[in-house]
């Protein structure tokens, strides 16, 4: 359930679906109108990544790679923590989906990367439950963006 201290999209910069609004429309009537069956499977692996375990740590698939792992090795004296956090995290909307959100305000950003964070939590939990995972999400004090990334807590492995 939703609290207070919740974020919620702030829906009058989402251009496209304000035409719908006007006439009663909720977001989710916007969405299940205008989301392609393409989009729909698509946008899954955004919010439900593929992971791969490399060493007991779990890492977003499309970030992992074994040589970039070995190098992060080396240079952290084999800070597992670390090379999780920096091998998993992304800048939302400057990186990860930077054409998506380039017109969209911090709070906006906020509240998608709120969402996803939990959505990641779910994810990790359900695909790996006997493994704990930690998930954070900051302000990127450069620009009006958000990191995300996640680790598992140092555990005896």
């Amino acid at each position: 359930m939703m609290t207070d201290n919740f974020p919620q999209p702030d829906a009058s910069e989402l251009l496209d679906y304000l035409v719908w609004h006007e006439k009663g429309f909720s977001l989710l009537d916007f969405a299940r109108q205008n989301l392609s069956p393409d989009l729909a499977i698509s946008i899954t692996k955004i919010f439900w990544p593929d992971f791969v375990l490399d060493e007991g740590r779990v890492f977003r698939k499309e970030a992992f790679d074994v040589s970039n792992f070995e190098k992060w090795k080396q240079s952290t004296n084999a800070d597992l923590i670390a090379i999780q956090k920096v091998m998993n995290h992304i800048h939302l909307a400057s990186d990860f989906l930077y054409k998506t959100f380039e017109n969209l305000s911090y709070a906006n950003i906020l509240y998608f990367g709120t969402i996803l964070t939990h959505i990641w939590k779910c994810a990790l939990e359900t695909t790996y439950p006997d493994l704990q995972f930690e998930v954070s999400i900051e302000k990127d004090l450069d620009f009006d963006d958000v990191v995300i990334t996640f680790w598992q807590p140092n555990l005896d492995l």
